[in-house]
C-alpha cells in the first residue's frame, strides 16, 4: 500500500513560515532590530549574541525544512549531487542522511 504524502509540501512551507516569524521576533529583540539583507555589509545583528536554545531550534527547523522541501521538490539526482558536493567541500559536514 502506498503512503499518502498529501500536504507534505504545505506542511514544510508552514514550518518555514512559522520559524521565520519566530526568527524575526528574535531579530527585533537584538541590538540592531532588523533582519539584514544578503547584501548588507555590516555585522550580523546576532553575531555577538549567544544563541539560546529556542533560537538554535528555530534555525535548525528552518535549515531542515528548507533542505527537505528542496529534496522533495527537486530531482533525486540533484539532491545526491548537492549532498555529495557538500561532503567533498566539507567532509565533516553532517547531513543526517541515512547511510546506505
Amino acid at each position: 500500500m502506498a503512503l499518502n504524502h498529501d500536504g507534505q509540501v504545505s506542511a514544510l512551507i508552514s514550518l518555514i513560515v512559522n520559524a521565520g516569524k519566530a526568527l524575526e521576533q528574535q531579530f527585533a529583540k537584538s541590538t540592531k532590530p532588523f533582519v539584514p539583507s544578503l547584501d548588507d555589509t555590516e555585522s550580523h545583528p546576532l553575531d555577538s549574541e549567544i544563541f539560546d536554545k529556542e533560537l538554535r531550534t528555530t534555525i535548525q527547523v528552518i535549515e531542515a525544512a528548507c533542505f527537505q522541501l528542496s529534496a522533495t521538490a527537486g530531482r533525486p539526482s540533484h539532491t545526491l549531487v548537492k549532498v555529495g558536493h557538500r561532503r567533498l567541500v566539507d567532509p565533516t559536514h553532517n547531513t543526517n542522511l541515512v547511510k546506505i
